[in-house]
Parts: C-alpha cells; structure tokens; sequence
C-alpha cells in the first residue's frame, strides 16, 4: 500500500536513498467511544497498527476515549489529527490526510 508512492513523494522522503527525518510528528487519535467502534473505529486502529515500521517513527498513535463532539453534529468514527477533529474517517481517508501531511501539502 505505501510501497506506490509518487515520485514527488519519494524525493521528498528520501535522499540518497535513505530516509530522512521530518521535523515534526503526526499526531493520530482514534475515538474509541461507543458510536465511533460502531461506526467502523476498529478499521481505523487495524490500518494504523499495520502501518510501515518507517512510518511509525513519523507517528504518535493512540486510542481515545470518547471526544464527546458527536452531540455537535460530527458523524462518527471521529479521528483527532494534531489538533483538529476530522469525522466520518475511513482507512482512506487518513492514509489520504497522512501522505498529504508527508508531501507538505497540508498542514495539521
């Protein structure tokens, strides 16, 4: 899965074909709350605890208890990134959000 990446992404990433080190980490936390396990929290731990071993060194992961954002109309299962709050997330979407992290096109 992370073995396809761009070519952008690779030159970015590494250098002499070694990995580099990005200054900062990500910051991934998956709502385990009731709604959120219902609504599919567990793929999302499944596809963060199967990430690359070069990867979890980019990424502090942790399991959260319930963010209580729900009642404000987010639709679960809800992941917290850095400091902000993204609903609905699938394994897609957070593989989306961490490579657009990594390729310096978004910031968290």
């Amino acid at each position: 899965m992370w073995e396809k990446m761009t070519g952008f992404y690779k030159q970015k990433i590494f250098s002499n074909n070694e990995r580099c080190c990005l200054v900062k980490k990500i910051r991934i936390e998956i709502c385990v709350g009731t709604a959120c396990h219902i609504m599919g929290a567990h793929e999302l731990i499944e596809f963060t605890e199967n990430l690359p071993e070069w990867l979890n060194e980019k990424i502090d992961y942790k399991l959260s208890p319930c963010f209580g954002v729900c009642h404000e109309n987010m639709k679960p299962p809800i992941v917290k990134l850095n400091d902000k709050y993204y609903e609905n997330m699938t394994p897609t979407a957070l593989k989306s959000m961490i490579m657009k992290v990594l390729e310096g096109r978004e910031e968290l």
